[in-house]
């Protein structure tokens, strides 16, 4: 019973691909085909979550937001809410809870098909923006399936919401009035902190491409990831941003303990640093062929991936440092999704490009050692 959705999730990926290639001239531009293999996606995670509810293996994190953050919100007013939770760092998804304790108590299983939905909800948003409906399915089935995205939806509720907010605060940039996009940007990204503290380096890296962005070339911000990563993996990181990482974070001290680093490992692996190249080489291959209304924008945006980047490997040495660098991986993704969109290729040739990084994604599953809730994980 347990393998059930992930041999559904092999089957709509291959109606994925069979639409991309073989029937790509008959059912690409189908908004009813998207529909039917988005709603597909939907249910296998649905399935999913009930199953592992059944057989007691739920999301490493879901139990305990469950009981520890939602049940204590149920009847209590919003006095105590402000009087208690102000100021604290996951103020944001408290709040959340309590407006979730306002309706009749949810059962654990509805409590993480509700987070579940909500988490949908607000990506097929997220990819309106930046894809139409005909590439709408591939690009849904790619950000689900994607390992750090997948176990943040499915599991690290509070860092999820969070990411989501950056995504948005980043993709936003390209739309509406200079001033207004820039105000929602920022409010977005202040946001994503009220959920998880992880979010902060990302309020500092899009608050300095914001305001410098112009000025930042990418070759100086490759040249200072390339001597940053040198750094890191030398174990010199530390003696730099020390003093920094002790005022971010207060459980600094135990993150750095050689007992913890045994246990959980720190950003410094193989793995971490072939999916941040990987990402990195598919943004600047993509740079030249996206149209020339559009290149300010991406622009921008591989900026902000590079300096999401630097950040991250300033504090790989940390424990759980995967958490700061889930950000630029996870919205590599969604650039990647910008950039094949706005290409100036035919729909065959963006199939490919689609596909390929579906690829990635799939293979990145097998390559994390955390695996993917939707494919690697029973």
């Amino acid at each position: 019973m347990t393998q059930t959705p992930t041999i559904l999730i092999f089957v709509i990926l291959f109606a994925v691909i069979l639409k991309w290639t073989i029937f790509c001239d008959t059912f690409v531009n189908s908004k009813y085909v998207s529909l039917i293999i988005i709603c597909l996606t939907v249910i296998q995670g649905i399935i999913k979550i009930t199953i592992n509810t059944i057989v007691n293996r739920p999301g490493a994190d879901a139990e305990t937001y469950y009981t520890d953050f939602y049940l204590p919100m149920i009847n209590r007013t919003l006095k105590d809410i402000v009087l208690v939770n102000t100021g604290n760092e996951d103020m944001g998804f408290r709040a959340l809870m309590w407006i979730m304790g306002k309706f009749p108590p949810f059962s654990f299983l509805d409590f993480q098909i509700i987070i579940y939905c909500l988490f949908v909800v607000t990506l097929l948003l997220t990819l309106r923006v930046i894809c139409d409906w005909s590439s709408m399915d591939i690009a849904f089935i790619t950000i689900m399936l994607y390992g750090q995205y997948s176990n943040a939806i499915m599991s690290a509720f509070r860092q999820g919401i969070a990411i989501s907010f950056i995504v948005a605060a980043v993709l936003v940039i390209s739309h509406g009035n200079s001033m207004i996009r820039y105000i929602v940007s920022i409010s977005f990204s202040l946001l994503a902190v009220t959920f998880h503290s992880s979010a902060l380096g990302m309020v500092v890296v899009l608050l300095v491409c914001i305001i410098l962005g112009k000025r930042i070339k990418i070759s100086v911000a490759l040249a200072v990831l390339m001597i940053m990563i040198f750094l890191s993996r030398n174990n010199l990181t530390q003696k730099l941003f020390g003093a920094i990482g002790e005022k971010m974070n207060k459980h600094y001290e135990a993150y750095v303990s050689q007992e913890t680093l045994n246990s959980v490992g720190d950003g410094n692996s193989v793995a971490y640093l072939l999916i941040s190249m990987v990402l990195l080489f598919g943004l600047l291959l993509l740079f030249k062929h996206v149209k020339f209304v559009e290149q300010s924008y991406l622009n921008l945006y591989i900026k902000i991936y590079i300096l999401g980047l630097i950040f991250f490997y300033a504090f790989a040495y940390i424990a759980y440092s995967y958490r700061i660098g889930m950000y630029p991986w996870i919205l590599g993704i969604f650039i990647m999704l910008y950039a094949i969109s706005r290409s100036n290729w035919n729909e065959a040739r963006k199939g490919q490009g689609y596909l390929l990084l579906l690829s990635f994604v799939v293979a990145n599953c097998y390559l994390m050692n955390s695996g993917s809730y939707f494919i690697t994980r029973i």
